[in-house]
């Protein structure tokens, strides 16, 4: 499977998943009538990509029959929710969870990628700094609204100090949310702080992790010649041997 390939997969698991999060809000929460049209033409689209897709796979199959029995759940997850009428029924939604089934197909795939992506977070504790991050962002995000709300214009929902949060934290710094009190800005010192320090952290384990490699390939060059060298010994002591017995 080729970089373009990979790359494919990965925007129909994201589009697939996100699609099915949609749908699922807009019938078990409930959305405006404009967010429901958006839903509808956005599942149109996924369709609309999907549908090459299978039938793409389907003639590069050897055994057509057999490739849409084992896919059944494919030309179902393929049907537009636009079909089913005005509104979302549970019959329409059962249809888009079959598309899990093809999300698990296309993880397959990638199984060599997810043991790679593994065997890198276990060596470089990645993960735990990401979970550092992910947890000073919603501490961050609460302590920021609780500190603003009420105070700030610009701050109204747990949204806003989330967002705020995520553009300090990466120092792009929009500027339509500022903090205009003490609190506010002390954290705010703490947000920028913890991203840069992130960046930095980040950035020593890739480093490391490329040294480690290159360390390793050059283990194994020096593995594989010595190899070669004892199988070379091997084969003259075996071709001495077999003189001395002649």
């Amino acid at each position: 499977m080729n970089f373009f390939t990979k790359l494919f997969n990965l925007m129909l698991i994201f589009l697939v998943l996100i699609d099915i999060t949609l749908i699922t809000w807009a019938l078990f929460v409930g959305v405006s009538s404009q967010a429901y049209t958006y839903i509808v033409y956005f599942d149109l689209i996924v369709c609309l990509i999907l549908i090459p897709d299978f039938i793409y796979r389907l003639w590069k199959s050897d055994d057509k029959r057999k490739f849409i029995y084992k896919n059944w759940y494919d030309i179902l997850g393929m049907i537009p929710i636009i079909i089913f009428g005005p509104s979302l029924s549970h019959a329409s939604t059962f249809s888009r969870y079959l598309r899990l089934f093809g999300v698990i197909r296309i993880f397959a795939l990638f199984e060599n990628d997810l043991t790679l992506i593994y065997t890198f977070f276990r060596k470089t504790k990645l993960h735990y700094g990401i979970i550092t991050l992910f947890l000073i962002i919603i501490s961050g995000s609460l302590v920021f609204y609780v500190l603003e709300v009420g105070v700030n214009k610009n701050v109204h929902t747990i949204f806003d100090a989330l967002w705020y949060t995520l553009i300090t934290i990466t120092t792009v710094g929009f500027g339509d949310v500022t903090p205009v009190t003490i609190g506010g800005k002390s954290i705010s010192v703490f947000i920028i702080a913890s991203g840069v320090v992130f960046v930095g952290y980040l950035t020593a384990v890739l480093s490391s992790w490329f040294i480690n490699k290159d360390r390793d390939y050059e283990r194994f060059d020096k593995l594989e010649n010595l190899i070669t060298e004892m199988k070379t010994e091997i084969k003259d002591l075996k071709e001495l041997i077999e003189k001395q017995n002649k």
